[in-house]
């Protein structure tokens, strides 16, 4: 089921449908039926590449910002893995656009909002390789000043559905028994969430590492020209929505 899903992730790209129409089109026999594949093909790029439409769909979608007042505590913060990405060639790991996670749990740590942290992430490529997301994420707190006694990393993880199972584990073994600090990118927090609470744990979210800005959403004089971030958008956006219906 993990490599169903990864191969599932990958067919979840407008672009490659694109393809795959382009490629209809030019192997059609019938002119009527290459007219109108070329037709449909044109009708999918316009629409898959506007910023606008997208970009409203993930402001409503994603988890609104959170504020917590001074004094409010919670005893543990679990940061989510998939912040990393791993160079195979170079056997480096390196901070991606989600790093967002990590800034923002050591800033809860450091302002006295959370007293522990979990850091759940395994490895979620394929490829066998002995990369752990959660190993080189605690060597990072570790460099900024947090102390080892209150970092708990559960490293076996490789999807959300794992994070959930494995760290609802983890938190039975240390006793975690309060609600709990969800940090994860504000788009995955809606699916995370629902996956957290079916595993038994109480948490609250704490979107960060927010891909759009409400203010966003606004029509405005770019809002009609097509570019490629449409599409990447909407994979996403896809991808979330279908693992949230399947969680």
């Amino acid at each position: 089921m993990f490599i169903i899903s990864k191969i599932a992730g990958y067919l979840l790209q407008p672009i490659i449908w694109v393809l795959i129409l382009l490629i209809w089109a030019w192997f059609a026999k019938n002119p009527k039926t290459k007219k109108r594949v070329i037709g449909f093909t044109i009708i999918v790029m316009i629409f898959f590449s506007n910023p606008w439409i997208i970009t409203n769909l993930m402001v409503r979608y994603q988890a609104k910002p959170v504020e917590l007042q001074a004094g409010k505590q919670y005893q543990t913060g679990i940061l989510l893995g998939g912040l990393m990405s791993y160079d195979e060639a170079g056997k480096q790991a390196y901070f991606n656009i989600s790093s967002d996670r990590f800034i923002q749990t050591v800033r809860l740590y450091k302002l006295g909002h959370i007293d522990k942290i979990i850091v759940s992430g395994g490895n979620g490529s394929i490829k066998n390789n002995p990369f752990r997301e959660a190993d080189y994420i605690r060597k990072n707190l570790l460099d900024v000043g947090i102390p080892d006694s209150v970092i708990f990393i559960e490293r076996n993880s490789r999807n959300t559905i794992e994070n959930g199972l494995y760290t609802k584990q983890l938190a039975d073994s240390i006793q975690q028994r309060d609600t709990a600090l969800l940090i994860t990118s504000a788009f995955h927090i809606p699916r995370a969430m629902k996956i957290f609470n079916k595993s038994g744990l109480k948490v609250k979210a704490y979107p960060c590492s927010f891909l759009v800005l409400p203010s966003d959403g606004q029509f405005g004089s770019g809002s009609l020209i097509p570019t490629m971030t449409a599409f990447d958008f909407w994979q996403i956006y896809l991808r979330e929505l279908i693992g949230r219906l399947k969680s």
